[in-house]
């Protein structure tokens, strides 16, 4: 004896079935969407070094904290386009962080420094804030009239210079009567050195001090 089903009972069997496997699909689905993504992020980050160029970036990064997008594609012999896609993908996958500084953007290794020492180390990687730096730890206590003449620039833009240092935890200007001194950062106990910047025979015999 055979059984013949009516086509609407059928049908909501059918559907019944669906219904329960797009059920089981949906439950699947929400419990192990989250660790199947992590898995597959996981595997797109370990495979990111794996372009021989990527790698080699990376470890330029590394090697010398602050590089900037230009001095990578000189020293890597790419072109800016190409080198700055390889940093977008290892800065997407946490591999390097960037600092912009005006008129550069500078790249740190995630792994081995933090973000507020790579701001000061992007800053001294503009010439005029890193020899104005380099001077005032040579000969604490320098006016700023003084730095002005050494650097080549006004007293102006010196004292731009020294407070954009001074911001950054880099030095610190201390008033002397009239004159602005600068020491290095952080040291209370400065005082300022004997004054060669006074003397031409000094100067002529160390001209740039930097």
């Amino acid at each position: 004896m055979s059984i013949i089903l009516a086509p609407g009972i059928m049908m909501a069997g059918a559907a019944a079935g669906a219904g329960t496997v797009g059920g089981l699909g949906y439950l699947f689905w929400k419990h192990l969407r989250w660790p199947l993504v992590g898995l597959f992020s996981r595997l797109v980050r370990d495979r990111a070094l794996d372009q021989p160029r990527r790698r080699n970036i990376m470890d330029l990064v590394q090697d010398d904290p602050g590089i900037h997008l230009s001095g990578i594609a000189k020293t890597l012999h790419l072109g800016q386009g190409h080198a700055l896609y390889h940093l977008g993908v290892l800065q997407r996958e946490g591999f390097v962080f960037s600092v912009a500084t005006p008129g550069l953007r500078c790249y740190f290794s995630s792994a081995k420094i933090d973000a507020s020492k790579a701001r000061r180390l992007a800053l001294l990687r503009q010439e005029p804030l890193r020899r104005l730096h380099e001077l005032v730890r040579a000969s604490p206590g320098r006016p700023v009239a003084a730095c002005a003449q050494a650097l080549g620039v006004s007293g102006p833009r010196t004292s731009k210079l020294a407070r954009t240092l001074e911001s950054e935890g880099l030095l610190e200007r201390r008033r002397q009567g009239r004159e602005t001194l600068l020491f290095p950062a952080g040291d209370a106990d400065a005082r300022p050195t004997m004054r060669p910047w006074q003397s031409s025979s000094a100067t002529a015999a160390n001209p740039t001090s930097v």
